[in-house]
């Protein structure tokens, strides 16, 4: 499938009801509406002016044939699933969301979204490429039902893909998250928060509490923690993240060195 020409969609008619409309063969089972509020929350644009501005920066930027020629480049080099790319402008934000972000990403098994702001670099799209196709590769070699992912699945998995950005990119292009808290933080955290709560599924209502740290808990608690359990693993190559079980990042387990 490859990347979609959602550059021309966005330039035909850049609402959202009517660019949710080309997105209904991906979720035959949700509403219009309740599609574009998935996507909204992992970054995707409101219909505005900025909007229109961005649209037309992000086309001048040739934004989707870089996505084409990064693309092209992890498939092959991972041997990764052939799925639809799509692209969209990134929220810009208003007077009380000044966010530094450039970009956010939301995968599947079998697609994947992309939300970029006007002026990211060619490594920032990188980034934001890696992450999100490196959980569609896993999803792809676990053979796992997304349902049956536990609280440790996710978090493992937000971990090795950030492993996957800093080994072709470097510390620069890492996540925030990743460097919230020090190791000793998020040693704590394991065992204050974590380690006895390692099976709930996404089901059940503090499986997001703690991958994302809502309050009472530390931000981003779950991510910044699988990042910190992926770094104990010695020798870990791209091509072994894929495969490689959850089981083995927890803490004492054998082969994850405690530091």
């Amino acid at each position: 499938m490859g990347i979609i020409e959602t550059n021309v969609w966005l330039q035909n008619n850049s609402s959202p009801k009517e660019i949710c409309k080309h997105l209904e063969g991906e979720f035959p089972k949700m509403r219009p509406n309740n599609m574009y509020r998935l996507l909204q929350q992992h970054g995707m644009y409101r219909d505005s002016r900025q909007t229109k501005r961005d649209i037309e920066s992000l086309v001048s930027e040739s934004i989707w044939s870089k996505v084409t020629a990064i693309f092209q480049r992890y498939q092959r080099l991972w041997k990764g699933p052939d799925i639809p790319v799509y692209i969209f402008p990134m929220n810009a934000g208003g007077l009380f969301n000044q966010s530094l972000d450039t970009k956010s990403g939301l995968a599947f098994r079998d697609k994947l979204f992309l939300f970029v702001r006007p002026g990211i670099s060619l490594k920032e799209l990188t980034a934001v490429f890696i992450h999100e196709y490196h959980h569609v590769c896993r999803v792809a070699c676990v053979k796992q039902n997304e349902n049956d992912f536990t609280l440790l699945d996710r978090m493992v998995m937000e971990g090795l893909a950030e492993h996957a950005v800093m080994t072709y990119l470097g510390k620069e292009y890492l996540a925030k998250w990743t460097s919230l808290y020090s190791d000793e933080q998020s040693k704590h955290y394991w065992e204050k928060y974590l380690k006895e709560d390692i099976q709930l599924k996404r089901n059940e209502r503090k499986h997001d509490q703690l991958l994302l740290g809502k309050s009472p808990y530390p931000n981003m608690l779950g991510y910044s923690t699988g990042y910190f359990l992926v770094k104990q693993k010695n020798d870990l190559t791209v091509k072994k993240t894929f495969a490689v079980s959850s089981e083995d990042f927890i803490l004492g387990a054998k082969g994850t060195d405690l530091g």
